[in-house]
């Protein structure tokens, strides 16, 4: 029996029996004369070669030793090896009796592959390979040295132990020539180009490079006492358990689940080193998900008992794959911390679990991780290559297992849009735990509610509830969820636009996304003092960092100083080091390569549209306070972009766009470009096409942006003429159809000429950007104009549901790189319910909401800077006041309100319930009315009178930051964040909550702040006199407490409140090198 009660024995005894264990023990540290022995181990050279008198030794082959050099991986026993080119054998005599033996093949320079393993003539290892992923996102492709334990169970009746390695590479050679006839299954996924052309197409071994031999273990076999497979076990030893045996028992009866219950019974400290064996064993099956705490309990026990027993051999070897298990667990479950990399991560972890082989109790769960961490590598449907044979593999022995019917037959595979479709994947728990699927059933919810809240409600609510799983399950203490910050700016603006969408309806997404985006900020990636990424590289990926990211906080963080001033650096990187004058007397990009000190040159020197997302922080400091600098570079910068769209060189139609000019000679198409719609593609570049319009948004926003900053209809000409030559070619856009995602390039015959006007109206994107131009150019003609119809809401609310459905698991706990968590159209939600859509910081809105309740649905039907129409309907259990939240109403305007009841979903109000009139002092006020549950409302609001346009204002503000403690006083930093000076601003401070019981602490008046109009921060403190309390305090602080200053941007930075003392933050996150950034994040990197 095996106990591991911490009974004492004599250290005398201890050496003896250990002594006597191994004495009948042969291990083999193969390897050079000279290099390390591991402890343990006799030191076997090359030029061993087999001696009677020595009885063990090399008796075939060209034997030569080797030392690997430095490697991450390196022990003293892999560090080095003794390898062959061909056939190589080694002999032990040994006494007669039943022997493990164990052979360690592997090279840490290059994988081997196309090993048979014999031992005393029988195979006991076919198509041995060692290897690890090499190759970033490649799995297979390009594999990295590594190594791979051969065991065997052997029977000695002639006291010869002899172990041969062959060459057979013809399982290789034949998968080769037939993978060659096929088609590349690679090109299912969407690829334009198929990411593997060329065989193998899955992993078949690799050709044979030689035999490496790193160690040989021949050891006494000693069973464990618990023995079988992953079907069957066999109690060995005589210990009295009943829950033990009972256990064993519903294992064979595969009563799994019976079988963990009764495990969980066994007390016995005698039972304990079995029951951890079962546990193993039962954590190996697929059935059982149970390994993130059964295997460390195992594991714990084995570390107790193995290192007093050595000679129990298969009790080491199970100890051995559980460490390597857990190793691998552990890297995959935390790829996603500071200083990690997904990709490097997942592929670490494959590399140690792939050396698990098909004899240990966790070999079928660790196939099954493999599998899974594959797939967050290149995690598209449907599931091909080596990552798809892996879940074949195990479907044949597992078809119901949950990972595996997903990864078969989930997206991709089955495209049923109907509704209460899950796709093929199963319920599992109930959301509280990280690996759960649960997806709750707002469908029901929406019974007799109008058909378009039967569609939309629920794809906003699962919206919020995959935001909230993200901060719940991913956010780590330095605000990443596990993408690395190249890729974790792509997926936050679901976070904090779903919390935006309606305050209080989800503070942990709005919580989440500040703590994601000030984590970036305090990464070592970002230059904070320039307030961009430090590495120089393409604008599409170096951008994304801040352009994703401290625009979009300036809107959802309203009046906040800190996303303002940190948004404004990037203005000072326009005026200063981006943007330059070009021969034509306009300001322009200098390059589509830039950093926060450095820009691109030779052909990079293009101004693409891309360039864009990396100003939208400056756009959004301009959208807040019309800082009249800003203004002035975006005016410039319009203009270039003006007479680029009207100049007709090298044949470009007039009006036309062109995807990118040249610095400084602004030549259409850019630097070196063979014509205007054909850029360069030299080696280290990153230029556009006009034919695939990728950005162009971006410049659409520019022109807008310089008809408001001017009021010149020169700047909407392009959009114009864009719009007229498309309807000239029969390529008229619907008013009321939102485009579902770009067009492929138009080619071929019917297409036109390439260059021709033709080709380029059966090309152009975004077209329908005139409607939107047009009415600012004429103002309102009669009622509001209708942006969308019930029909195209229920068609879009339902493109995301479905996607939803299908694929809740691959976007929460199979989720690969966090860019990939997205599908086009997941933001359509969001734009239905605030009238908004792409542009602004990240998105716009016209509208959001308050006091609702997460159960309600409203889309915006028609909204404009004169008026709304919101179709509303609350599936709250009471009577709610709800706030409509303006953002794009004229300010200082009178407004009138009207709410209706359409009682038969006709789109006209039937009854009126409510009517007010209103003055609307300034974006983000809030109108409150009463809704009444089950209720269709109309709520329209129609500008009375005019307002003003946007214009300068002073704007004093504070946040949490600004409040600090020391040496006897409370510090309050007071920012002018508007584009007026600001006089006498009064300040006080508080112990807790004013309108709760707080208490003064004391008062301060601050006489002046400038405007920052020169992008500096305007800053000034007030100081007040007080002693912290050594319990803390939570300080409120009050800016303008009596409202004296007059047409201040806003109102809500005037209060702030922060806990004290304040704690530190955690440490920067790593900086990603240069080089991995334009292949580690983003849509555009290669694959």
């Amino acid at each position: 029996m095996r106990s591991i009660s911490l009974s004492i024995i004599p250290a005398t005894l201890v050496i003896l029996f250990a002594d006597l264990a191994l004495a009948a023990q042969w291990r083999f540290d193969c390897g050079k004369a000279d290099s390390p022995v591991a402890e343990g181990y006799s030191r076997l050279r090359s030029d061993d070669s087999y001696d009677a008198s020595r009885k063990y030794g090399w008796v075939s082959g060209d034997a030569r030793s080797v030392d690997f050099g430095d490697h991450e991986n390196r022990t003293v026993l892999n560090g080095d090896a003794v390898q062959s080119v061909g056939d190589l054998a080694f002999r032990a005599d040994v006494p007669n009796g039943i022997y493990r033996v164990r052979l360690t093949l592997g090279d840490l320079t290059k994988a081997l592959g196309s090993v048979d393993v014999y031992v005393n003539d029988k195979l006991v290892g076919e198509h041995v390979a060692a290897w690890t992923p090499g190759s970033y996102r490649g799995f297979d492709q390009g594999p990295a040295g590594w190594w791979v334990t051969v065991r065997a169970t052997v029977e000695v009746t002639s006291g010869v132990v002899r172990i041969t390695m062959k060459k057979n590479q013809s399982f290789y050679d034949e998968q080769l020539a037939e993978q060659k006839t096929w088609e590349t299954p690679f090109a299912r996924w969407y690829h334009r180009k198929p990411v593997r052309t060329e065989p193998p197409y899955s992993f078949i071994n690799y050709p044979f490079a030689g035999n490496s031999v790193m160690s040989i273990e021949i050891l006494p076999h000693e069973p464990g006492p618990v023995t079988g497979d992953s079907d069957h076990l066999k109690l060995v030893d005589e210990i009295d358990s009943p829950a033990l045996k009972d256990a064993i028992e519903k294992y064979n009866q595969q009563d799994l689940a019976g079988a963990v219950e009764a495990v969980n019974r066994v007390n016995e400290p005698e039972a304990q080193v079995a029951k951890a064996v079962v546990s193993l064993w039962l954590c190996g099956r697929l059935e059982v998900e149970k390994e993130r705490t059964m295997v460390p309990e195992a594991a714990r026990i084995l570390r107790r008992y193995v290192p007093r027993h050595p000679e129990e051999t298969q009790l080491g070897e199970i100890l051995s794959d559980t460490e390597v298990f857990l190793k691998g667990w552990k890297i995959h479950t935390q790829r996603g911390l500071p200083e990690t990399n997904h990709f490097i991560e997942n592929n670490k972890a494959i590399g140690w679990w792939w050396t698990i082989q098909k004899d240990s109790p966790l070999y079928w769960k660790t196939r099954l991780h493999i599998g899974r961490a594959g797939h967050m590598l290149t995690p598209y449907f449907p599931c091909i290559g080596t990552v798809g044979e892996i879940f074949r593999h195990l479907e044949k022995k597992f078809p119901d297992n949950r990972f595996v019917k997903y990864r078969l037959h989930g997206p991709g595979i089955f495209h049923r849009d109907v509704p209460g479709d899950f796709g093929d994947w199963e319920p599992c728990g109930d959301g509280t735990d990280f690996y759960d699927w649960v997806m709750v059933d707002y469908e029901a919810k929406t019974k007799g509610a109008p058909p378009w809240v039967q569609s939309l409600y629920p794809a906003y609510a699962w919206l919020v509830d995959l935001s909230e799983w993200w901060i719940k399950f991913r956010q780590t203490p330095d605000g990443g969820v596990g993408g690395g910050t190249g890729d974790d700016v792509e997926i936050v603006g679901l976070y904090g636009y779903m919390g935006y969408t309606s305050r209080g309806v989800s503070e942990l997404c709005v919580r989440g996304t500040h703590n994601l985006v000030d984590g970036v900020w305090h990464s070592g990636a970002v230059d904070r003092e320039r307030g961009f990424c430090k590495p120089m590289a393409d604008a599409e990926h170096s951008a994304e960092w801040t352009g994703n990211t401290l625009g979009m906080m300036v809107q959802i963080d309203y009046g906040n100083p800190t996303w303002i001033e940190r948004s404004m650096k990037t203005a000072v990187l326009m005026r200063d080091l981006w943007t330059g004058i070009n021969d034509q007397e306009r300001r322009q990009f200098k390059a589509n390569f830039f950093g926060a000190t450095q820009i691109g040159s030779g052909d990079r020197a293009n101004d693409s549209w891309i360039n864009y997302r990396a100003v939208r922080p400056a756009h959004a400091v301009l959208w807040y306070n019309q800082n009249p600098t800003i203004g002035e570079l975006f005016v410039e910068m319009a203009e270039n972009w003006l007479a680029a769209a009207m100049s007709t060189d090298r044949g470009k139609p007039k009006g036309v766009i062109p995807s990118q000019v040249s610095w400084p000679d602004v030549t259409l198409g850019g630097t070196n470009s063979p014509n205007w719609w054909t850029a360069s593609h030299s080696r280290g570049t990153v230029n556009y096409d006009f034919i695939h319009q990728q950005y162009k948004e971006y410049i659409h926003q520019l022109l807008i942006t310089g008809y408001q900053q001017t009021g010149d209809a020169k700047f909407l000409e392009p959009i114009e003429l864009e719009y007229d030559l498309a309807v000239q070619h029969g390529f008229a856009p619907n008013p009321l159809e939102t485009p579902r995602g770009r067009r492929g390039p138009q080619i071929g015959p019917g297409a036109g000429r390439p260059g021709s006007e033709k080709w380029v109206a059966a090309n152009l994107q975004g077209v329908e950007k005139w409607f939107e131009a047009k009415r600012m150019l004429e103002g309102r003609k009669g009622k509001i104009a209708p942006i969308r119809t019930k029909e195209e809401i229920i068609a879009q609310a339902n493109h995301v549901n479905f996607n939803l459905k299908n694929r809740w698991p691959i976007m929460t706990t199979e989720a690969g790189p966090t860019d990939r968590v997205a599908f086009h159209g997941i933001v359509d939600p969001f734009c239905i319910y605030t009238g908004g859509g792409m542009g602004g910081p990240l998105l716009r809105a016209a509208v959001t909401y308050e006091n609702t309740t997460k159960d309600f649905a409203a889309a915006v039907m028609a909204a404009d800077s004169q008026g709304l129409r919101i179709l509303y309907y609350s599936l709250a259990d009471d009577t709610c006041k709800i706030g409509i939240v303006p953002w794009e109403l004229e300010s200082g305007g009178t407004y009138d309100l009207r709410l209706g009841i359409d009682q038969n979903d006709d789109d006209r109000t039937d009854a009126v319930v409510d009517e007010q009139s209103f003055v609307f002092p300034q974006p983000g006020s809030v109108v409150y009315v009463n809704v009444e549950p089950r209720t269709a409302y109309i709520i329209e609001i129609e500008q009375t009178q005019r307002g003003r346009k946007p214009g300068v204002a002073p704007d004093p503000g504070i946040s949490a930051a600004d409040i600090d403690y020391d040496n006897g006083k409370l510090l309050v930093q007071v920012h002018n964040v508007g584009s007026l000076p600001v006089e006498s601003v009064a300040v006080e401070a508080y112990a807790g909550d004013p309108d709760d019981g707080g208490t003064l602490i004391g008062k301060a008046v601050i006489e002046s702040i400038e405007a920052p109009n020169d992008l500096k921060p305007r800053i000034q403190t007030a100081s007040i006199d007080w002693s912290l309390p050594k319990s803390g305090c939570d300080v409120h602080v009050l800016i303008d407490p009596n409202d004296t200053i007059k047409n201040e941007i806003t109102t809500f930075n005037n209060q702030a409140h922060a806990l004290l003392p304040k704690k530190e933050k955690p440490k920067p996150r790593q900086l990603i090198k240069p080089e991995e950034m334009i292949n580690a994040g983003g849509r555009g990197r290669r694959r």
